[in-house]
């Protein structure tokens, strides 16, 4: 029983779903326990959460701070976190949507906003945040950071990048603002 239900929230073919709105209510319920725990961060860093993208779909969270921009997308699988060459698995399945190329695609999107809209040439790191998913530690596959909650923060905080001025944090933090306001007001 335990593995069919993991492999409905996986979204495996074939498998009978759970209802759509369960599925949808676990992930908005993990996006917003990912937004607390964003909260430690502190003042220097600044959020943005459900920013809606020009080509459709949104981007989770986006992380603006002295140690440079995070575009993290949140997942909450039930079960362990497997890699299998540069994808996953969830107790051996694979998701339906693989999340490691969908957050370097939405990587890509915010960098081309920010290139166009605060003239940012800097890198754009992507991750993957578990948030009820076991995952024994966090790891790179393909440029992409895979992490849990509770280390986060941390990685983000003590990330290995040149770094951003104050100037540039709040630039870069108006530029996807102003982004996120426009949508709002055409959505």
């Amino acid at each position: 029983m335990a593995r069919r239900r993991r492999a409905i929230e996986a979204g495996v073919p074939g498998a009978s779903a759970t209802s759509m709105i369960e599925r949808i209510e676990q992930g908005r319920a993990a996006e917003v326990a990912v937004a607390r725990r964003l909260r430690r961060l502190g003042p220097s860093y600044r959020v943005i959460h459900d920013l809606v993208l020009p080509t459709g779909g949104d981007a989770d969270h986006i992380v603006v701070g002295p140690s440079g921009v995070f575009v993290i997308e949140t997942k909450s699988y039930n079960g362990k976190v497997r890699l299998l060459g540069d994808s996953i698995a969830i107790d051996g399945f694979r998701p339906r949507r693989d999340p490691i190329s969908q957050v370097r695609r939405v990587a890509r999107m915010v960098k081309d906003i920010l290139g166009t809209l605060a003239d940012y040439r800097g890198w754009v790191q992507p991750v993957v945040c578990f948030e009820r998913s076991r995952l024994e530690r966090s790891r790179f596959v393909s440029g992409v950071l895979l992490t849990n909650p509770e280390q986060l923060c941390y990685l983000i905080r003590h990330w290995h990048s040149p770094g951003l001025s104050e100037d540039r944090v709040e630039a870069a933090f108006d530029a996807l603002a102003s982004r996120s306001r426009e949508e709002a007001r055409i959505g």
